[in-house]
């Protein structure tokens, strides 16, 4: 028995990266709200939310946001931060992360002097 790609209905959990290998049509939403939150200017910032069930394409479809936010050119792009709360247990632990997170990336973009860097560092803790 030949097994083509359109009638296998198992696979492993890995998310798609690359848009051109979607076969679930999440791209071109991904797109338009990749185009809209680069066209956002909110003042008291922005936090989007993507839910549904296990397995639905959640990663693969924030996946494809941040490709088509990475095709803009530098001076049109924000800085994003790769953050997983799952990764970590309890508030303390995951409010640490984020910050060390947050710090290491603005110290990598050269965002902050080492002052604010320090807050944040202090923050954290």
């Amino acid at each position: 028995m030949t097994t083509s790609k359109n009638n296998n209905f198992l696979s492993g959990d890995k998310p798609i990266i690359d848009p051109k290998d979607d076969e679930l049509e999440y791209a071109p939403f991904a797109e338009i709200l990749a185009t809209s939150i680069l066209e956002m200017v909110p003042s008291d910032g922005l936090v989007l939310g993507v839910f549904g069930n296990w397995g639905l394409g959640k990663t693969t479809f924030i996946n494809f946001i941040i490709h088509f936010i990475n095709q803009k050119p530098d001076e049109e792009k924000p800085v994003l931060i790769h953050f997983n709360p799952w990764w970590f247990s309890g508030e303390e632990s995951l409010l640490k992360s984020f910050f060390g997170q947050l710090q290491v990336v603005l110290k990598e973009k050269n965002l902050l002097g080492k002052e604010a860097l320090n807050r944040i560092i202090d923050f954290a803790e």
